[in-house]
């Protein structure tokens, strides 16, 4: 629909009305045209045989963005019929987006992908109509994602952009509030290049402006993008920052602003108020969602807003009688007290006297009640049960109050109210508190009358029951001076259990749970050191001090009921020996040795460690396995004895800091051996390399207990020849690695002369094999490293053991197995033991029992053994067992295949290097900047040659893709990453097992090579040669569709 101004409006273009004719039609086409798309609207009537006649001049319109089809037909009039084809489904997506969604959202992402590889050029202005379609349906998060598909588009095949067209799509669409903060962000960023600097300040500044009229909040940046504009334009950047706060506050959006961006926006408030005084009035009728009294408070003074409120009656009385509404609804707006705001209160009692103020018993805190009282206002409630509702406010006042509710008390029924409804539990929190406060005492005083007068009427049955209700609640002795009577009555003067020791009460079943206790009451135990400082689940502690109690308590149980962070912890009880091994590590900070040995000593001192304890409870829920059970024989010999793991705690703390008193860093060994020696020794007995031994033996159980403990310094990283942040996911699968028997290990490993000879490591491989056998393979760091990081996971019993094709719960686990033994198959030399051993592995495979019901769910990668039984590895089978071994990096062409890469550089006259490069780009997944500098041992200048003869001889093209970690790419269409796959361009989609989708989703996970590099790179060059080049498909489209 195209509105008509009969004058110009701001924005605004001349509207035309263009006769159509043709010989076929009786009558003329009239239409309705804005001026610069009459002539896309011409052509695409010339398409269907239709002539124009001529043209009139009727008015104007508001500017709009050249769509779809009128875009793509004036910048590709030769497929303008194939643009008009598109246009049914267009119209389709428009009767259905409303009602149908999902639907249409299917149907255009499958026209997307088919338009990537044949016509990206129409993509843009194609996912506008449909952003915009979606948008007035009023799905705003459809069409804020086909919005953003659009840019994305433009980026992904470097679209060449029309500055105007774009310009007003970002206009009309911001209207329509689609655009993202992270599509404005880029905007601000791109305009910086496409426009002249004052021309892309005010384009845009009005963007933004646009964005809050149509009720969206600014994005948290947007000061930085503006700020780089404004100082491109020569503007002052804090001048142009308070503008766009001027605009942005009175908007209906401003409520919604990220709080990270309000609180810049509040210290900027002073100046533009300013420089707009009407800005503070403004201010304080806003009401923010989530946002208390307090939070108010803190803003206004933040902005420096709060003492003009408050020294202005005619300001500060409505601003607090629109809090009191807002708070009659809003529950806990006035939760808190606050003593800025009832000085306040106090400073406008003249103002406030005689003013009729209501509220409910919803949100007050009893201060402000007391402090409206008390400045003369007509104070009453909209609630009949208030006074009897206000005594569930009261524990908030005792928990924290600035006043003595001298006022609120004073008023004879809330009194009463109070002396009826307040209970002795609620008095008994706080009973000095209760003691310094007249007026609460009185309302104590009179409780204790009411129930001597009940206990004296009382039957039997109702006084014990009475009594035992307030027993625990009286026992403070000022309270026999107050009413001596009923103290007597309630609170006896012994107590039979007084004086009783914790040992005359201990059941048989509890004495083993008591000992080493150091103490017999629950209650003298201290709270536990916090185990780390940076350690946010501050819930740890208390669940910790809460078992050393039941420990300790003569009537529990020794059970521990916990939560399942807290089970961790609760696996190492009498297994001392695994913190011992643990903490005897190189490696470690020293002040977190200091940390650990003070909580550990907390852990014995109060039974919780050093205690022989029969069990422990780990879990309150129940698993089923149909597995032999585990052989948990070996944590018996873990126990160490209060008093040695004491001492030992001790040895291992001196035994640090002598390492670290000559202020250098120390070496990753004990005393005799090192580190690497271990994890040699460990890894040639084991299929796991040495760099997860050494994980294992320098923290690991540590970041296990507490992730955040500061364990995963930069220097051990180094060290141990990885970054900070794969130690950290090197850590995370440790559990996997070693099937949760890393404790078990590390137990093992103690032994007495540990701190001098480190692990025991014949007692470890003892148990790997007896646990796993014979490793079949060892992993190497190297071979560790070209794993994905997502498949360290998989890396556990079934890798380690032998294959079990005929059971189907092994078989089961080989759909985790295949994507590592398809990346080994690329890391093992050809030919080798490992080599054959791994080949017959993978084919065991085709051996799966393909009818068990295991086989029968719908997950993509129990698909992926399919593999193998259909012949997909069969080449690359057979170089494992007869190829020949490749010396170097055989994702180097020139080593893996040289006849390829010298055909290609006599065929497309290229360099060896640029001729390298080529097939790596044809052949690899992924050949990210970082990894072809690594494979090809170049430089960043030697990367930018080959790219810079690849562009010139037009074989590859430049874009901006995210997730790509590159900026070459092939030509043609674009399979975005999923969530098993990383992106890569469509023309290699035959070279890997992919799945038909819209995104890049292999059969077997990651998409590792299903062929050896050589026969890779050679069959990719041929399929080149043959004349099947990248670049975009031939555009087909159909000319009728049915109206579906």
């Amino acid at each position: 629909m195209i509105r008509l101004h009969s004058t110009p409006h701001r924005n605004d273009i001349p509207a035309l009305v263009v006769t159509y004719a043709t010989n076929q039609l009786t009558s003329p086409i009239i239409r309705l045209v804005p001026e610069p798309l009459e002539t896309a609207e011409t052509v695409a009537f010339s398409a269907v045989g239709v002539e124009k006649m001529n043209q009139t001049h009727i008015g104007f319109t508001p500017k709009r963005a050249a769509g779809f089809p009128a875009w793509a037909i004036l910048t590709d009039p030769d497929n303008a019929q194939h643009a008009l084809n598109l246009v049914a489904d267009v119209e389709w997506a428009r009767r259905k987006a409303h009602t149908h969604a999902g639907q249409v959202k299917d149907r255009i992402d499958e026209l997307t992908v088919a338009l990537q590889n044949s016509a990206p050029h129409f993509l843009p202005t194609f996912l506008e109509e449909i952003a915009r379609i979606f948008a007035l349906a009023g799905n705003i998060p459809y069409g804020k994602q086909y919005f953003n598909k659009a840019r994305d588009i433009e980026e992904f095949y470097a679209l060449p952009i029309d500055n105007e067209r774009h310009s007003h799509a970002f206009t009309e669409f911001t209207k329509l509030g689609v655009v993202t903060a992270k599509a404005l962000s880029n905007e601000a960023k791109n305009v910086a290049t496409r426009m002249e600097p004052q021309e892309a300040f005010d384009y845009f500044f009005n963007l933004l402006i646009d964005q809050v009229r149509a009720g969206v909040s600014l994005y948290v940046k947007v000061f930085k993008d503006l700020e780089a504009l404004a100082k491109n334009a020569g503007i002052d950047p804090e001048a142009a920052t308070i503008e766009l706060i001027a605009a942005y506050l009175p908007s209906r959006s401003f409520p919604e602003t990220p709080e990270s961006l309000l609180n810049t926006i509040l210290t900027k408030m002073p100046r533009a108020v300013a420089q707009h005084p009407d800005l503070a009035d403004i201010f304080y009728t806003i009401t923010f969602g989530n946002w208390d009294i307090n939070d108010y408070v803190a803003a206004l003074q933040n902005a420096q807003l709060w003492e003009p409120l408050c020294a202005d009656p005619q300001k500060i009385v409505p601003w607090l009688e629109a809090k009191i509404a807002l708070g009659n609804w809003r529950f806990n707006f006035f939760h808190n007290t606050n003593q800025h705001l009832l000085d306040a209160i106090d400073r406008n009692k003249d103002a406030l006297r005689g003013r009729r103020i209501a509220t409910n018993r919803a949100t007050y805190h009893l201060d402000y009640i007391d402090a409206l009282i008390a400045a003369g206002a007509r104070w009453s409630t909209l609630d009949s049960r208030f006074g009897r509702l206000m005594v569930e406010f009261f524990d908030a006042w005792l928990a924290d109050h600035h006043r003595d509710l001298i006022h609120l008390l004073g008023r004879e029924e809330i009194r009463w109210d109070f002396v009826e409804y307040l209970t002795f539990k609620q008095l008994a929190k706080n009973w000095d508190l209760v003691f310094a406060n007249e007026t609460v005492l009185g309302i104590a005083t009179d409780m204790l009358e009411n129930l001597h007068k009940e206990l004296t009427s009382a039957t039997d049955f109702a006084r014990k029951k009475m009594v035992k209700e307030n027993r625990n609640y009286l026992t403070d002795p000022r309270l026999r001076e107050i009413n001596p009577e009923v103290i007597a009555m309630v609170v006896p003067d012994t107590n039979p259990t007084e004086g009783m020791q914790p040992a005359e009460t201990t059941s048989p079943s509890n004495s083993a749970a008591s000992q080493g206790s150091a103490t017999g009451a629950a209650n003298t135990i201290p709270k536990p050191p916090e185990l780390c400082s940076d350690y946010t689940h501050l819930w740890f502690n208390q669940s910790l001090h809460k078992l050393a109690e039941d420990f300790n308590d003569p009537q529990g149980t020794g059970h521990a009921l916990l939560d399942c962070r807290l089970q961790v912890f609760v696996g190492s009880i009498g297994r001392e020996k695994v913190w011992l091994a643990s903490l005897a590590a190189p490696g470690i900070p020293l002040d977190v040795v200091r940390i650990y040995c003070e909580f550990l000593h907390w852990c014995a001192d109060y039974g919780v460690l050093g205690a022989k304890l029969s069990s422990t409870v780990r879990s309150q829920q129940i698993y089923v396995h149909s597995q032999p059970p585990a052989d948990l024989r070996a944590y018996d010999d873990f126990f160490v004895p209060k008093d040695d793991f004491k001492k030992t705690l001790d040895e291992i703390l001196a035994w640090h800091e002598k390492r670290h008193s000559a202020g250098k860093l120390p070496t990753l060994a004990w005393d005799n051996v090192s580190l690497y020696d271990i994890a040699t020794r460990a890894a040639a007995t084991s299929t796991l390399p040495p760099r997860v031994w050494a994980s294992l033996l320098t923290g690991s159980y540590l970041h296990k207990i507490a992730e955040q403990t500061r364990i995963n310094t930069p220097e051990l990283a180094k060290a141990l020849g990885t970054s900070v942040t794969a130690l950290k996911k090197l850590r995370a699968h440790t559990g996997d690695n070693f099937c949760e028997h890393d404790e078990i290990l590390l137990g093992l490993g103690w032994h007495d002369n540990y701190l001098t000879e480190g692990p025991n490591i014949d007692a470890i491989c003892t148990f790997w094999e007896d646990k796993w056998g014979v490793p079949w393979i060892h992993l190497t760091d190297d071979m560790w490293d070209g794993i994905p990081t997502q498949l360290y996971e998989n890396i556990s019993a079934s890798f380690h053991r032998e294959p079990f094709p005929n059971d189907a719960y092994v078989a089961y686990k080989f759909t985790s197995l295949l994507p590592v033994y398809l990346h080994l198959a690329h890391l093992v030399e050809p030919g080798s033991e490992d080599a054959h051993t791994l080949a017959g592995r993978i084919n065991a495979m085709r051996d799966c029992d393909y009818s068990s019901p295991v086989f029968h769910e719908t997950r993509h990668q129990l698909h992926s053994l399919q593999a193998v039984r259909e012949g997909h590895l069969d080449t690359l089978l057979n170089y494992l067992t007869e190829g020949t071994p490749i010396a170097g990096t055989k994702q180097d062409p020139l080593i893996s295949a040289p006849e390829s890469v010298a055909d290609a550089a006599r065929t497309l006259d290229l360099s060896e290097e640029a001729a390298k490069y080529f097939l790596q780009l044809l052949a690899l997944s992924e050949p990210t900047n970082a990894a072809v500098k690594k494979w090809n041992n170049w430089t960043k200048k030697k990367l930018d040659q080959a790219t810079e003869e690849l562009l010139a001889k037009e074989l590859v093209v430049t874009a901006k893709r995210t997730g790509a970690k590159r900026s070459v790419f092939l030509p043609g269409g674009w399979l975005e990453k999923s969530d098993t796959g990383s992106a890569m361009e469509m023309w290699k989609a035959p070279h890997y097992l992919l799945r038909d989708d819209t995104k890049c989703r292999p059969i077997v996970d990651t998409c590792p090579p299903i062929l050896p590099y050589p026969n890779l790179f050679a069959e990719v060059w041929e399929r080149y040669k043959s004349g099947d080049v990248p670049g975009y498909e031939k555009l087909t489209t159909k000319r009728y569709r049915s109206r579906r």
